[in-house]
């Protein structure tokens, strides 16, 4: 863009604050304008855990399987670690996983089953945590958050369709 800087959509990036890494993941979108002799540069970035929002986990049965085997089988296709923060071992679960569910449908229902909290951390790993009883502070809107800007767009939330069907054979 300037000085020899290019900045992509799809590009890896990490965020820092105060040398704190707080977020790894990629560029979602950019937008760019300019003004006269003004150039405004709006960067988007999404953690790498948003990957298992936006894909399936297929179709799968899952029977009294250990919950770490259920999450390390649905990261199988990122480059996502899984962390267990945990002062217990997680139960075994059974589950159907429908076409339609996502990788963090599964996750979330190993949270529910296993009464986890699903968190992320700074690195894009997901971990697997048991509920603290410490506040460990808040934010506030013109103090702690100096400016805050949402955007709900649904454009592009469509990838492929999977049709799955179970009929009877006709051809005898």
């Amino acid at each position: 863009i300037q000085d020899g800087v290019t900045i992509q959509n799809g590009e890896a990036c990490e965020l820092m604050i105060d040398g704190e890494l707080v977020l790894t993941g990629y560029i979602d979108r950019t937008e760019h304008s300019v003004q006269g002799d003004s150039f405004d540069l709006n960067i988007e970035i999404r953690s790498k855990t948003a990957d298992l929002v936006d894909c399936s986990a297929g179709y799968n049965q899952i029977k009294d399987r250990s919950a770490q085997a259920v999450a390390e089988e649905t990261f199988k296709p990122f480059d996502i670690q899984v962390k267990w923060e945990l002062q217990r071992s997680p139960k075994k679960i059974t589950w159907k996983i429908e076409p339609a569910d996502t990788c963090f449908d599964v996750l979330t229902m190993i949270a529910r089953e296993c009464n986890m909290i699903l968190t992320t951390n700074g690195a894009g790993d997901v971990v697997f945590t048991d509920a603290g009883t410490e506040n460990v502070g808040t934010l506030t809107l013109g103090k702690e958050i100096l400016t805050l800007s949402v955007v709900d767009d649904w454009s592009d939330r469509f990838s492929d369709y999977i049709c799955v069907g179970d009929n009877q054979s006709y051809r005898d």
